[in-house]
């Protein structure tokens, strides 16, 4: 009896084989099934910067009445690091149970990232047989490029435009925080006079306000193909993307208007505006800037200068190769 069961066996594996079908067209009680087995996945996080880690969890489920030897392994994208844990794993899934795969991805480099599928492969008892199968369950998330804390930057706005609010620029004007002390002039208001410094000098004294005002910036990023030369995680692209982003982090905290301009193959830009949706906005944008092209930057000049206000600080964040319009798009940028 052993013998013709493993007869039996032999020759369902060569017919299997001989027909040439993909393990994932058999049906029927050929082979061994993997319609009851699925898969769910959930992610600690959709959202992570450069170096952050990921923590994930699938869930696999055995539906059927009869138990099976499971071997799953998850993919994942070939630039993260598996952490803690592990992706693949061996097991035997009784019936109608479930078990937990728990793992830690560390990603090291911004851009758009999906797990998925899931590859799954089922032994008979007697492990002469297998069937495989991959499960499309997919998650996607992003890395942010990583941001820096700045102190300071030398970057202002030859003319601020004022705006309830925002910054203080050290000008008199209109605004909120003391700025001075001096004499009363006829036209000054009422509620402008302090009355402290009169009763002390018997002169009429008036509050100078800090004039409140916001620039203009425009960040300007090279993503050329060219800027993609050299290392994986140490290239001029990965290094420009993490300096707009600490830049546009520090310039909107200042509650500047900041606006983002990538160019590669085309021109891709983001309005001007204020606020922490803002940064999203721009992070989302220099996350997805991939490298390919080769647009001069004189093009990105022409385009974009009718729609700069003037004096506006401009930053252009490039390796600066490959591109005989530098000298004079940048010049065309400064006598703007």
């Amino acid at each position: 009896m052993y013998s013709l069961l493993g007869l039996h066996l032999f020759g369902g594996h060569a017919d299997v084989s001989a027909s040439g079908r993909r393990a994932d067209e058999w049906s029927g009680e050929e082979g061994v099934s993997l319609s009851n087995v699925s898969a769910m996945r959930k992610l600690s996080s959709a959202r992570i910067f450069e170096d952050g880690d990921v923590g994930v969890t699938l869930r696999m489920q055995n539906h059927s009445a009869l138990g099976k030897i499971l071997e799953v392994r998850d993919r994942v994208p070939e630039v993260m690091r598996i952490k803690d844990g592990a992706n693949y794993i061996l097991m035997e899934l009784g019936p109608r149970r479930e078990t937990f795969i728990e793992y830690t991805v560390e990603c090291p480099l911004r851009g758009f990232y999906s797990l998925g599928p899931v590859a799954v492969r089922v032994q008979d008892p007697f492990g002469l047989f297998h069937k495989e199968k991959e499960l499309h369950v997919y998650n996607d998330f992003l890395v942010f490029p990583k941001m820096e804390d700045l102190k300071d930057t030398f970057v202002k706005s030859r003319v601020p435009k004022i705006f309830t609010g925002a910054v203080n620029i050290r000008q008199p004007g209109p605004g909120s925080e003391f700025y001075s002390l001096r004499e009363y002039f006829e036209g000054d208001s009422f509620r402008a006079i302090n009355w402290s410094a009169y009763a002390r000098s018997g002169k009429l004294m008036v509050n100078e306000r800090e004039r409140d005002a916001v620039s203009d910036i425009i960040l300007i990023v090279d993503s050329r193909a060219v800027s993609e030369t050299g290392p994986v995680s140490r290239n001029a692209l990965v290094y420009s993307t993490r300096a707009a982003a600490s830049l546009a982090k520090f310039f909107l905290g200042r509650r500047d208007s900041v606006g983002l301009i990538t160019y590669s193959d085309e021109v891709v830009s983001v309005d001007r505006d204020t606020g922490k949706k803002q940064l999203y906005v721009i992070l989302t944008k220099l996350a997805g800037a991939m490298a390919r092209g080769n647009i001069p930057l004189q093009v990105v000049v022409n385009r974009i200068l009718p729609h700069i206000n003037k004096g506006s600080p401009i930053i252009v964040l490039s390796n600066l190769e490959d591109d005989p319009t530098i000298v004079s798009a940048l010049r065309d940028f400064q006598s703007s």
